[in-house]
């Protein structure tokens, strides 16, 4: 027969084998306490021995793992609570063992009788020891014994020193949970439960380091108008949105395939190369992509803008490919409002790194008031009055110089920061406007261009009244211009701003007016006070004879409705008679002003009269 000493050193042998695995699955720690107790039942010559620990403290002890000598190994379901037991639950947390010679005359354990007797067990004698891990009493080792006995100080010491080797697994288990819990924050998004940037990033140089010299595709995916959706939708409801698109992505890649999501509304796709066949690939998943979501209730569709970059041709690192593969749809945001494939272009790589240090300097140039508004008149070429200016932003870039708006606005619409420089343009064109308070600008208005994101914000009029209160500024002065592509994709939302607006005294104006003339029947609907003729019309008007009808169109339009025109970017003056013998009186563009500081504006203001303007 094997010696105690044996046993013992056979189950300490057994226990750091399994402590030292990376990972240790519950079957495997249930087969290892089962081993403890039949060895442990052997070792003091008990009937019964069991492990019994507690679950997410929920001051109940559970049977995991029990040996019986008539039995042999089960686990049964059997709970005992801490409120039907004080007493015991407490020894567990001050003593090293609890040796029970008879439990019906044992004041410690009297509480226990009930239970036993409720079990139909056989139990008279018990010797439990507490498992104790770093973070508290997690368990109980008890031995029990179906006649009294008196318990020795080497049994005593047996059942303390198995506790303690039971202790080390659950601690093991418990540093490994830990491990596991931080690797999930640290490598996999917790919306989504895919990987997120930092797994992308070790997966990719992984990938990299197996096989230098063989090509990959990186595959940026960007949601497109998802800051919109989300202020409409609501907050949950857009998480919900992306939880479902990052499903399907999952479901429509290849098992090969890997995707991550890499921001609130980007992901990114690493697949093998198929040049070949990539965009077709692609297409297919935008085809699946672009069907219906539902959520809320809500039948929701999206458009999404994929950048594709190609390893080792644009970039060796991963986060240079996925800057390659993000920079193949910001090259064409410009020239694509959304949706679509595209492919990054490497001579493009400066621009690239300038529009990454234009997106940096965006918010520090706000803070370091490097932004300026340039005026620019509208005039009225029948009476040659004076009748507003738009306001225009211009960025002082310490680098770069003057930073073109096309430049810099639809980088800060993707930031966000452009409801913060929004709000600066209105304080500071009212600003301007009231230290202009002469007898010449009491007629005079400020347009103002509201972006899509700015404009459909809940808060844009209430923003817009404080600053008109603050600068005691008629709201009859003000207008403000938004495109009219906001207006035809968002007639619901742009309707109830308008209403506001109209109600406040606040004039609109539509800006780049007919590049969408085949839907015009929101004039009908919308209080509209100003149209601005598209420059596009006007840059050919005298050459090109559709440029002539349409404006002719447009112009009969505005008249019919009771609506002001103005033509913008008039350069010429052969474009200025032309359009002032078609019955267009108002008139912006280099021809009778370039945009102007505010101080030369001013100057402009004051020498503005009928000979001057001719």
């Amino acid at each position: 027969m094997e010696s105690p000493q044996g046993i013992l050193m056979q189950q300490q042998a057994k226990i750091l084998e399994i402590a030292k695995s990376r990972e240790i699955e519950p079957s495997q720690l249930q087969n290892a306490l089962v081993e403890i107790c039949g060895k442990m039942s052997t070792l003091v010559n008990v009937e019964r021995v069991g492990v019994w620990l507690s679950q997410d403290d929920d001051n109940k002890l559970h049977n995991y793992a029990q040996y019986d000598k008539q039995n042999g190994h089960y686990r049964s379901d059997t709970v005992l609570e801490e409120s039907s037991c004080m007493t015991y639950f407490n020894l567990l947390h001050s003593h090293r063992t609890i040796a029970v010679d008879n439990i019906y005359e044992d004041e410690r354990t009297k509480e226990l009788v009930p239970f036993f007797l409720e079990q139909a067990s056989s139990v008279s004698a018990m010797l439990d020891a507490p498992i104790i891990t770093s973070s508290g009493v997690k368990g109980v080792l008890c031995c029990e014994s179906f006649v009294e006995r008196k318990w020795t100080a080497q049994e005593q010491l047996f059942a303390g020193t198995f506790a303690d080797m039971i202790a080390i697994i659950l601690e093991r288990m418990e540093r490994l949970e830990v491990e596991r819990q931080l690797e999930k924050l640290a490598f996999f998004d917790q919306l989504t439960d895919l990987p997120n940037q930092n797994h992308y990033c070790k997966y990719v140089s992984s990938k990299i380091d197996l096989s230098p010299v063989k090509p990959f595709n990186i595959v940026y995916i960007r949601i497109d108008k998802f800051e919109y959706m989300q202020d409409v939708l609501g907050y949950e409801c857009g998480e919900n949105l992306v939880r479902d698109i990052a499903q399907r992505l999952g479901e429509k890649k290849r098992k090969e395939d890997f995707i991550a999501r890499v921001g609130n509304y980007h992901f990114v796709l690493v697949t093998e190369p198929i040049k070949e066949t990539i965009c077709s690939k692609l297409s297919a998943m935008y085809q699946e992509l672009t069907k219906p979501f539902f959520t809320a209730n809500q039948e929701i569709y999206c458009t999404f803008s994929m950048g594709v970059s190609s390893y080792p041709e644009h970039g060796e690192k991963p986060e240079i490919l996925l800057s390659s593969a993000r920079s193949g749809v910001l090259q064409n945001a410009s020239k694509v409002n959304r949706g679509g494939i595209y492919h990054f272009e490497k001579n493009a790589a400066q621009i690239m790194e300038t529009d990454l240090h234009i997106e940096m300097n965006l918010r520090k140039a706000l803070e370091l008031d490097q932004f300026e508004l340039y005026y620019q008149p509208q005039i009225n070429t029948l009476t040659q009055e004076l009748k507003g200016y738009e306001a225009l932003i211009r960025w002082n870039h310490p680098d770069l110089g003057i930073v073109s708006p096309a430049k810099f606005i639809p980088m800060a619409e993707s930031t966000g920061i452009i409801v913060e420089i929004g709000e600066w343009v209105v304080d500071q064109a009212l600003s301007t406007l009231k230290a202009w308070n002469t007898e010449k600008s009491k007629d005079i208005t400020i347009s103002i261009n509201a972006s899509a994101r700015q404009f459909l914000h809940k808060d844009f009029p209430s923003l817009v009244g404080k600053y008109l209160d603050k600068h005691q500024v008629c709201p009859s002065k003000l207008v403000i211009e938004i495109t009219e592509s906001l207006a035809l994709e968002n007639t619901v939302e742009v309707s109830e701003q308008l209403t506001i607006f109209n109600k406040m005294g606040v004039s609109i104006s539509i800006d780049d007016f007919g590049a969408g003339y085949s839907s015009l029947t929101y004039l009908l609907h919308f209080p509209v006070s100003t149209l601005k003729l598209d420059r596009q019309f006007i840059q050919h008007v005298h050459q090109d004879p559709k440029s002539m009808i349409i404006i002719k169109t447009l112009i009969r339009l505005a008249k019919d409705l009771d609506i002001n025109l103005i033509a913008e970017g008039v350069e010429e003056e052969e474009q200025s008679n032309l359009l002032q013998d078609l019955g267009c009186y108002m008139i912006q563009g280099y021809l009778y002003g370039k945009p102007m500081p505010k101080e030369e504006a001013f100057r402009f203001l004051l020498n503005s009269n009928k000979n001057e303007l001719v």
